[in-house]
């Protein structure tokens, strides 16, 4: 028989209800995605009419990718559409390589902003320019080092428009693992994807991700643009949906050939600068889903902590039978989450083993809390400019 102390059963009892909050997030909320999508409640009716579309680019010394990735972006399967590439300040030879896919591709059109442009995100105001040149009824964004999966990726966004619909929400696959780095980045990926598209999917749309998104040209118009975030570098697009998005005028692309994917970042430091300007920009969200997943990994790790905390306390004290309760709770949360998890990244087109899931899901939430800080203490003078990403 175990003798439990005050402070025992006091732990115990923290233990247990993080661990049911866990639990029901894990099994509601994060298998949103998954479910959705096999019960086929995303896309379009059959024979429905498409809108027009003008894809819009933002480029910063991207000739390389632009070389390899905008052809399948110019080659879509799709009856009215125009591609639209900003070169926003490029040094390299991003207007060569667009002079050249022009010649072969009459629906590209692209222009430029001056280098050195101050005191205004040179990345708004590329695709306002963008924006304002754009002819076609719905925009679709992408990067210029992403690439679609397959010649139908517009059609799959695009047939999510219904008449009440403003905003469609995507997702861009990052699928490499040549080392520990990119699997965290991967994870991370994978996980901010799934908190966007879930959300939507539950009527709380908070932010969208500009390497697959779309929304009518109208609604940028009747916005007013970037104006409300024309002080930070980035915003364009998980700032401005936060600012329009809402549970009825948001819808969000499931099918696999709704997705992008992305060339692999050079240098962790990239990633690193790209995620701090993202929590310099999240302080200003409105609604609670940001901080909701905020709280998501805070109790995580207090529970994780208080479990290791106690089986060690026993362990220590001589009590081996009071190691099992947080035991089982940790194996069973972990088993349910790597579940979840493992069935997103396959609807999504990732891959999650759960030897990764059990090394990375600690060091995430831990590694975005310095990030959060740095970006805090930092204020906006770190992301006001262009930054790569």
């Amino acid at each position: 028989m175990v003798q439990l102390t005050t402070p025992d059963i006091v732990s115990l009892l923290a233990i247990l209800i993080l661990f049911l909050y866990l639990v029901l997030r894990d099994s509601i909320f994060y298998a949103r995605p998954y479910r959705t999508a096999r019960k086929g409640e995303t896309g379009g009716t059959p024979g429905q009419a498409l809108p027009s579309v003008s894809v819009i680019i933002c480029a910063r010394n991207e000739a390389e990718h632009l070389a390899a990735y905008l052809p399948a972006i110019l080659t879509q399967d799709y009856p009215d559409y125009e591609v639209i590439v900003v070169n926003a300040g490029s040094t390299d030879r991003t207007d060569e390589t667009l002079s050249q896919l022009k010649a072969r591709f009459p629906h590209l059109y692209y222009t430029y902003i001056p280098q050195g442009t101050r005191y205004l995100s040179p990345r708004k105001l590329a695709l306002t320019l963008g924006i304002k040149a754009a002819q076609k009824e719905c925009l679709l964004f992408t990067e210029a080092y992403c690439e679609p999966n397959g010649p139908h990726w517009i059609a799959s966004v695009a047939r999510n428009y219904q008449p009440e619909t403003t905003v469609v929400l995507g997702y861009c696959q990052y699928n490499h693992h040549a080392s520990l780095a990119d699997h965290l980045i991967a994870y991370d990926n994978l996980l901010t994807g799934v908190r966007q598209l879930a959300s939507a999917l539950g009527h709380h749309p908070y932010a969208g991700d500009g390497r697959d998104l779309s929304y009518r040209k109208e609604e940028f118009f009747r916005h007013k643009g970037f104006s409300s975030s024309l002080f930070l570098n980035r915003g364009d697009d998980d700032l401005f949906i936060n600012e329009i998005a809402n549970g009825t005028n948001t819808r969000v692309a499931l099918a696999p050939e709704s997705f992008t994917s992305m060339a692999r970042y050079d240098r962790f430091q990239w990633w690193l600068e790209r995620k701090a300007a993202l929590a310099a920009t999240q302080r200003h969200y409105k609604g609670a889903q940001t901080r909701l997943h905020q709280f998501d990994d805070a109790a995580y790790l207090l529970f994780s902590l208080l479990a290791l905390g106690t089986i060690l306390f026993a362990l220590l004290t001589g009590r081996p039978l009071l190691i099992l309760p947080p035991a089982f709770l940790l194996l069973v949360r972990f088993a349910i989450r790597a579940h979840a998890l493992h069935r997103d990244a396959r609807q999504l087109g990732q891959r999650l083993s759960i030897g990764r899931l059990l090394l990375l899901e600690p060091v995430l939430p831990l590694l975005l809390a310095v990030i959060r800080l740095g970006a805090f203490s930092n204020g906006k003078k770190d992301y006001t400019y262009f930054v790569d990403d």
